[in-house]
């Protein structure tokens, strides 16, 4: 397979992983989620999540295309690709910042897009040219272990936030919840206090995070901050989830109530 096209692939299945990573992992897991912080560093942590996403792809999509090759044939390293490929993030990030920040010089958006694309695929390219024995030895096997471990590591690490997790007790989550995000209290009376989620699982008795979005975005220059719930509704006589976005300062109105496997919109004003 030529090197040309081992570099597009690579290049193409990064970014395919990345948009499908930050789209999806958030209302799966941990990646992004569960978290309350300003714009600037949903921004940063959104960045960073991408890349390393995007360099998993690249070292993936390397990896299964290095088995096409015969078993004593001399061919890319998958981890070499990934250093070619964040060489070209860096290089390719850094132009758009500086082509797009510069006074009195304007290129439209994709023309800049597609300059930084080109500089990653340039350099997962040229990382093609450092040509490896296919045959397995020690330390190739500990670099095509550890390369992606790593990543999967920092990647964990930069989303870590202590959330106890989906499972727990919901009083541990719940307590969790009344730390980690400002003005909780306020959001979470409103569901209290809805008489339509009562009337399904009587009086309540604790309102916890649990699997889905649960994150708010804060604005200083604003009225307050905004975000995205996803609520274990504990009653006396059931359990439902509850999800919904908000606004600090208005009220919860329209709740996405999911119990006894039905899924409703409740008006909760």
């Amino acid at each position: 397979m030529k090197d040309n096209l081992v570099a597009l692939l690579c290049t193409l299945g990064g970014f395919i992983v990345a948009g499908l990573g930050v789209k999806l992992l958030p209302a799966a897991g941990y990646i992004l989620n569960y978290r309350d912080a300003r714009i600037a560093e949903w921004a940063y942590l959104w960045l960073a999540t991408a890349v390393l996403l995007y360099l998993l792809g690249v070292y993936g999509i390397a990896f299964l295309l290095r088995q096409l090759y015969p078993r004593r044939s001399r061919t890319f390293e998958p981890a070499f690709l990934v250093l070619g490929s964040a060489a070209g993030i860096t290089i390719g990030g850094s132009s758009y910042l500086l082509l797009s920040g510069g006074e009195g010089f304007y290129l439209p958006a994709f023309l800049l897009l597609l300059a930084a694309f080109c500089f990653m695929l340039l350099w997962t390219r040229l990382a093609c040219l450092a040509k490896r024995q296919k045959a397995a030895s020690t330390g190739r096997n500990l670099i095509r272990l550890v390369t992606p471990t790593l990543l999967v590591i920092v990647l964990l690490i930069i989303n870590y936030n202590g959330f106890p997790g989906a499972y727990s007790k919901a009083q541990r989550r719940e307590q969790w919840a009344n730390t980690k995000f400002e003005d909780y209290d306020y959001v979470v009376n409103a569901i209290r206090s809805c008489s339509a989620i009562i009337n399904r699982v009587g009086d309540i008795e604790a309102v916890a995070p649990t699997r889905g979005r649960n994150v708010t975005v804060r604005d200083p220059g604003s009225s307050g901050h905004s975000g995205e719930f996803t609520l274990e509704v504990i009653g006396k006589s059931g359990i439902g989830i509850a999800n919904f976005s908000f606004h600090i300062g208005t009220t919860v109105h329209w709740v996405r109530f999911t119990h006894r496997n039905q899924t409703e919109t409740l008006n909760c004003n």
